[in-house]
């Protein structure tokens, strides 16, 4: 048995990696002023959904909260406080579907939400509301 001895010597190299960032991404919105989010169809498509209630999904907007009742004619209610408003529920909430009121007069409440699979995004407003919506309540969304 011999032993073998190599000697190797490294010696220090250079890399040089460069970034460069090309686009300038606004800090603020200028073109509106109005607070919200938009929920996409990645959203919808990949979180669970207790009984497939595209609804359930207000809750990813900050601010937002959603309470499910019975009223007394027996008609499920979806009620949704935003930003701490009051429990009161007449007028608080404006629901749009495809750009159309779809509020119905007997609750003042939201109609049924749509089959989660024919819905593509929504978009929830909570403060500053664009002149579109057309009224003057606390808070306004739109599936």
């Amino acid at each position: 048995m011999q032993n073998a001895e190599l000697v190797l010597v490294l010696e220090i190299g250079t890399t040089s990696e460069t970034v460069s960032v090309t686009a300038d991404v606004p800090l603020v919105n200028l073109g509106s002023s109005t607070l919200g989010r938009t929920v996409d169809n990645v959203e919808i498509d990949n979180l669970p959904l207790v009984n497939r209630d595209v609804g359930r999904l207000l809750q990813l907007v900050p601010g937002v909260q959603m309470v499910t009742t019975i009223n007394n004619l027996g008609f499920q209610e979806l009620k949704v406080l935003v930003n701490g408003s009051t429990d009161g529920f007449v007028g608080q909430v404006s629901y749009y579907l495809d750009g159309g009121l779809n509020m119905t007069g007997l609750r003042n409440s939201g109609n049924q939400v749509p089959n989660p699979d024919a819905v593509s995004q929504f978009n929830v407003v909570t403060n500053n509301y664009s002149a579109q919506l057309g009224v003057t309540r606390p808070q306004s969304s739109a599936f």
